[in-house]
C-alpha cells in the first residue's frame, strides 16, 4: 500500500527505511537539487559584460524597451539563466517571470538560427555562444 502512494514498486529488496515518506521526499529533492546549483554565473560578471557593449546596470534593470537595449537585456537574462529559476530572474531584473521565459527562449532561438545581431553583441561582451 505504501509503495502505491509513493509510486515505488513493492519488492522484497526495499528496506523499511526507503518506505518512510520523509526519506523518500528528501531523496527526490536531492536528485533534483543538482539542477539549480551548477554553472551559475555571477551577476556582476554579466553586468560588466553588458558595460562592454555600452550599457550600464541601471539601463539593464530599467524600464526602457528601445532597441538595442532590449536585445542586450534579453542576452543578460539568457546569460543569467543557468542555475536560476524564471521567478528568481524576474526578481533580479524587476520583471514578471513570463518576460524572463520569453527573453531566454528568444535569445536561444536567435542563437540557433545564427542571428548576427545577437552573435555580434555576444562577441563584444566576450561571452561564448
Amino acid at each position: 500500500m505504501i509503495g502505491f502512494l509513493y509510486f515505488l514498486p513493492i519488492t522484497p529488496h526495499l528496506t523499511p527505511k526507503e518506505y518512510e515518506p520523509n526519506n523518500f521526499i528528501s531523496n527526490r529533492m536531492a536528485r533534483r537539487s543538482h539542477r539549480y546549483d551548477y554553472h551559475m554565473k555571477d551577476l556582476d560578471e554579466i553586468f560588466e559584460a553588458v558595460e562592454k557593449v555600452g550599457f550600464t546596470k541601471d539601463d539593464i534593470l530599467g524600464r526602457d524597451r528601445k532597441q538595442p537595449l532590449a536585445t542586450v537585456r534579453q542576452i543578460a537574462v539568457y546569460l543569467a539563466r543557468p542555475g536560476r529559476t524564471y521567478v528568481q530572474l524576474g526578481k533580479i531584473f524587476d520583471r514578471h517571470h513570463a518576460c524572463m521565459v520569453f527573453s531566454f527562449c528568444s535569445i536561444r532561438d536567435r542563437i540557433g538560427y545564427g542571428d548576427h545581431h545577437v552573435t555580434d553583441y555576444m562577441k563584444k561582451m566576450e561571452v561564448a555562444t
